[in-house]
Formats: structure tokens, C-alpha cells, sequence
């Protein structure tokens, strides 16, 4: 499924996901359904922020993370992220580059001329080389067009997280 900014009335991520089994190893018989519940407590107990100005899109990458497991913050903005009490506890950015306000590559600039070295995940909806280029040159360890497949968001988001989310504060 990819993660995209479409605005549907249906919920992209329930937290119930059908599960069909595909080896005779599994309990289930062949062509049964197993329903699974996906709102199990965190196994990852380090913080992912996710800024995006778009709800739905904090929405449902929210929504992924948190049926692995991982703990998620969402900001609305830059500016959001960055007036949060939650902002030391962070270990890992997914962050939107076209941000009304502050930019995503703005607030990498600001983060790191602030000392704080924190793993950061590009997306945007747009192509753009330069701030792709941009993004990446200062430190980004992924920089992702929407829509973008869950495997590519959780294996950078996990690259990140292999880090330890290093960042030394001022």
C-alpha cells in the first residue's frame, strides 16, 4: 500500500488488517482469514516525529508506524515541532519539505545550527533535485516522492533508528 495525500473518506490504515496465510507452517488453514489486532502497546519505546502540514498524511504514516510498535508525535508544522516539550525525546524526523511556514529544509538547517543531529526522513510530493540534493548533502538519510511504499518508509525509518537518534543539544 503506499502512503499518499489523497483526501478519501475511508481510512487508509484501519487498525484492524486482514492477514491471508502463505505457508502450511502457519496455524491457519490454507485460504482462511486471520484477523489481527494491530493496536498492540509500543515495542520501541524511542519517538518518531512525523511534520507534515496535511492531517491525512500525518494520519496514516502515524497509523503505520504505530501498528509496528513504534511510538509517533505529529506536528502540524516546523514551527510545531519546534516549541514542543516533546522535541529532546525525539530520536528519528519524517518530515514534508514544501511545509506552510518553515520549510523542511529550513528546519534541518535550523536543527543542525542548533546542535541537534537528529536522523531526518524527507518526503515530498514533488520532484525536485535540488532540494532532493539539498536534503541529503546536509545529512538526510532518505529522501522519499509521494506516494511512497510502507517498505521504503519503514526500512529508512529503522535506518534511522539504527543511528540511536545522536544529537547533541546546546
Amino acid at each position: 500500500m503506499a502512503i499518499s495525500a489523497r483526501r478519501s473518506g475511508r481510512d487508509l490504515f484501519p487498525r484492524r488488517s486482514r492477514i491471508t496465510p502463505r505457508s502450511s507452517r502457519q496455524t491457519a488453514p490454507s485460504g482462511a482469514t486471520v484477523v489481527a489486532d494491530m493496536g498492540a502497546a509500543p515495542v520501541d519505546e524511542r519517538i518518531i516525529g512525523v511534520v507534515d502540514d496535511e492531517e491525512p498524511v500525518r494520519i496514516a504514516i502515524g497509523s503505520v508506524l504505530r501498528s509496528l510498535g513504534f511510538k509517533v508525535e505529529m506536528f502540524g508544522s516546523a514551527e510545531d515541532l519546534l516549541g514542543s516539550p516533546r522535541l529532546d525525546d525525539i530520536a528519528c524526523l519524517i518530515v514534508d519539505v514544501r511545509l506552510l511556514g518553515m520549510s523542511g529544509l529550513d528546519l534541518q538547517r535550523h536543527l543542525l545550527a542548533a546542535k541537534r543531529e537528529l536522523p531526518m526522513i524527507f518526503m515530498s510530493a514533488h520532484d525536485d533535485p535540488v532540494a532532493r540534493r539539498q536534503a541529503l548533502a546536509a545529512g538526510a538519510l532518505a529522501f522519499l516522492r509521494k506516494p511512497f511504499s510502507e517498505k521504503a518508509l519503514i526500512d529508512a525509518v529503522r535506518s534511522g533508528l539504527s543511528q540511536g537518534g545522536r544529537r547533541s543539544n546546546p
